[in-house]
């Protein structure tokens, strides 16, 4: 309910990056749009239990879906790129192996 009236009450810890408080007609809307963060979000759900998180998630459901949403398709991005630089390596040291064994056929 503090959330709908406006305190943010945010700890120090919480900085620019923390995305600013949400206006909701309706806590039943500001309610709505936190279940459908948890239902998507698994850890939103895992912020919501921890005490720091439950005003911040509630002020702002919106704006930390998206730093959410931004921080998972990074998560992703960067994922593909050390599979990649994993499947390089791997390659590069089958060739290494490779060629160690070919030498030492011929002695």
């Amino acid at each position: 309910m503090n959330a709908q009236q406006g305190w943010e009450m945010q700890p120090l810890w919480a900085g620019s990056s923390t995305p600013a408080w949400e206006r909701y007609e309706t806590f039943a809307d500001r309610w709505s749009q936190l279940c459908y963060n948890m239902k998507h979000h698994k850890i939103m759900v895992r912020s919501m239990l921890s005490t720091e998180w439950t005003t911040r998630l509630a002020g702002a459901p919106i704006g930390e879906r998206k730093l959410k949403m931004c921080n998972k398709s990074v998560n992703a991005k960067r994922d593909v790129q050390n599979k990649v630089g994993r499947d390089v390596l791997n390659k590069a040291s089958a060739k290494l192996q490779s060629s160690t064994l070919k030498q030492g056929e011929g002695d």
